[in-house]
């Protein structure tokens, strides 16, 4: 019989010494059900870089179930195992090498499974464990390979002292909001700070004295900004926040609040600082990075030159 001539629904699998050829109703249906299925798995790893780590483990299981099921319509016709990478690499650079071991062996667990439903069979238990173990040593290279790329990037973009980012990873980040809210239409808020009079604590008390209060305000700045904002130290006493789909008056009270919180905090640890803050809530898109700084940065001059310790805050 040819393969185009029409075959009903319910014809069974035929089977042969030492090969499987699953029923050709799951062949028909297959097409359409994993098409789907590689557009959901997919469209839900592309939502995951914003993702607080606990859901990005929950997602990344149910990925691990998705391509499961795949190969389980499929059969061992045709490979998915790139797939399983997905899950593996998402988790281990979002979470960390440990959970991305676990989910390595999880995804080896499950493709063992779906080749075990799916009927394909070894001719001993021995070369099924191999190919277990070949499987899984790989998705554990990727992983630590991942986990030692990803602890790298990480430190060219920290700043050594205040633990926060430092102007790389900050442009790497606002270059991605000024992306996303071209595609998405939303608005976002970058604002400038300055420690004002710190040359003067540095000249009195030492440079010792000015790192410990560059770092009191870089915690004071975490505690005061949301889980997907970013914080960074540019350099010297300036740091710059991104807060990413904020319009004009959500963004004002945060940074209102973050002022708050700044002359709170260093007054709490008698610091005679205050602070000068320029921000700009982007409603058009700006140039690049690097505008949009110089746009804040000008503002918080604006605040020095005005008596400094206040905020200046525009729409653009």
């Amino acid at each position: 019989m040819s393969q185009t001539q029409p075959v009903a629904a319910d014809l069974p699998s035929v089977s042969r010494p030492g090969k499987y050829v699953p029923a050709v109703h799951s062949l028909e249906s297959a097409p359409l059900r994993s098409g789907l299925m590689v557009k959901l798995l997919l469209a839900i790893a592309a939502s995951l870089s914003r993702r607080s780590q606990r859901r990005v483990i929950v997602i990344g299981l149910l990925i691990i179930g998705i391509v499961g099921e795949i190969d389980i319509i499929f059969g061992p016709q045709i490979s998915f195992a790139i797939f399983y990478l997905i899950p593996i690499s998402i988790i281990t650079w979002r979470v960390g090498r440990r959970a991305g071991t676990t989910s390595a062996v999880l995804s080896t667990t499950v493709w063992m499974f779906a080749e075990f439903v799916s009927g394909n069979t070894y001719s001993s238990v021995t070369v099924g464990l191999w190919n277990a173990g070949v499987r899984l040593g790989f998705f554990l290279i990727v992983t630590y390979t991942l986990a030692a790329l990803s602890v790298m990037l990480e430190l060219v973009r920290t700043d050594y002292l205040t633990g926060l980012a430092n102007s790389r990873g900050f442009h790497d980040m606002a270059d991605n909001e000024i992306k996303r809210s071209q595609r998405g239409g939303c608005c976002f808020t970058v604002a400038y700070v300055d420690i004002d009079d710190f040359k003067s604590v540095n000249d009195e008390r030492g440079h010792g004295a000015g790192d410990e209060l560059l770092r009191l305000v870089g915690s004071t700045l975490r505690k005061s900004t949301r889980r997907s904002d970013t914080v960074a130290r540019l350099g010297g006493d300036e740091f710059a926040i991104l807060l990413p789909e904020t319009n004009f008056d959500s963004s004002a009270s945060a940074i209102e609040n973050i002022h708050d919180s700044l002359t709170l905090a260093l007054k709490t640890a008698y610091w005679q600082v205050t602070f000068s803050i320029g921000a700009v809530t982007f409603q058009n898109r700006p140039q690049s990075v690097a505008a949009a700084l110089d746009q804040a940065d000008q503002l918080m001059y604006e605040a020095k030159h005005g008596g400094k310790n206040a905020v200046i805050h525009r729409a653009s």
